[in-house]
């Protein structure tokens, strides 16, 4: 039997090819001029390899098959809609900010990583140990901002906005961007890079003997965080740090909250923080020396562990453990530390 002898097989096929989406339009700039949920939102369509268009009066965003993405909907054609102007580009900073020298410094010690089993709203993966830091290091006072991203980098991070303005928290980069925001500061100040970045994967050759810039391991981070405290916090949440009980959906400017007892500034809120550390659970009890969980390679699409919460965080606390693709996250940024002699 041929196929021509088969009529239904003809429709189906003719069917097919009038179903096929029109031309899409481009996501960047109409997305952001139009759609009300944040201009995060566009880079997650954009990043999931979906594409903005219309759709009954708003923007939305579609997967390639004409369904799915963080809005679902169906594909619309170009012609109709009003032209978009491109959003420009934030100006940059006047100069960059005093706060981009403060560092603490943050001496060996041995603290309980993790949380208890009665701790409210504790999960499974934050199993208790007891954890030494063998080496000092400092750490930057503050979350890296907006204005530090610009100045350096030479330009603004896709998750600027004049509500939050150049002193808020810089968020929404890639690894690999933080990681050579990290590199280009050590050079600036002349010490080593510790970071090899590749297509494929980065590296930290030297681990925590690199004197440069670096990330934080996940146990510095807890140490640095809690200063001593045993408990899930070191104050009253509101006066501390941004959460959804105060920060009405935005990022807010960083050291305006009261620092721990080490002089470190949203340690808990605001923006969540990135550290080196690979997303795996803790199996064992056993105490530890300058853990390092992933050892010294990560690839370029793995889950990485960041801490502290962010804005919408309810109930914050030093041991929530957290990870996400380490293409970047809308409220994930970083602070410096590096290893001291």
């Amino acid at each position: 039997m041929s196929l021509r002898s088969l009529p239904w097989l003809a429709l189906v096929v003719s069917t097919v090819a009038l179903a096929a989406p029109p031309p899409k339009i481009t996501h960047a700039a109409s997305c952001k001029a139009n759609f009300k949920g944040g201009s995060g939102a566009c880079e997650a369509c954009v990043k999931g390899g979906g594409v903005w268009t219309r759709k009954s009066g708003s923007y939305t965003c579609v997967s390639g098959s004409g369904s799915g993405g963080s809005g679902g909907g169906t594909w619309v054609p170009i012609s109709g809609l009003p032209p978009v102007k491109p959003i420009p580009p934030p100006p940059p900073p006047k100069a960059m900010p005093g706060y981009h020298k403060e560092y603490v410094t943050v001496r060996p010690g041995e603290f309980q990583m993790g949380s208890p089993d009665d701790e409210p709203g504790r999960s499974s993966n934050e199993l208790q140990r007891t954890v030494t830091i063998t080496r000092a290091f400092a750490m930057k006072a503050t979350e890296v901002s907006q204005a530090e991203w610009h100045l350096l980098m030479g330009k603004p991070t896709t998750s600027f906005t004049k509500a939050c303005g150049h002193d808020c928290p810089a968020t929404w980069m890639s690894w690999k961007e933080l990681l050579e925001y990290l590199n280009l500061l050590s050079k600036k100040e002349g010490l080593e890079a510790c970071y090899v970045i590749t297509p494929e994967r980065f590296s930290w050759p030297r681990g925590l003997d690199c004197k440069g810039y670096r990330l934080p391991t996940e146990a510095e981070w807890e140490y640095a965080a809690r200063a001593g405290v045993t408990g899930p916090t070191y104050g009253e949440p509101k006066e501390i740090g941004w959460f959804d009980q105060n920060a009405a959906s935005t990022l807010h400017p960083v050291k305006k909250k009261k620092p721990n007892a080490w002089g470190l500034y949203d340690m808990l809120g605001n923006a969540a923080e990135w550290t080196w550390d690979r997303k795996d659970s803790i199996d064992s009890p056993e105490p530890v020396t300058d853990p390092i969980i992933g050892e010294l390679e990560a690839q370029t699409d793995e889950n990485r562990i960041y801490r502290g919460g962010n804005i919408g965080t309810s109930t914050p606390r030093f041991a929530e453990r957290e990870g996400y693709s380490n293409t970047g996250g809308e409220l994930i940024g970083f602070r410096p530390v590096r290893t001291l002699p």
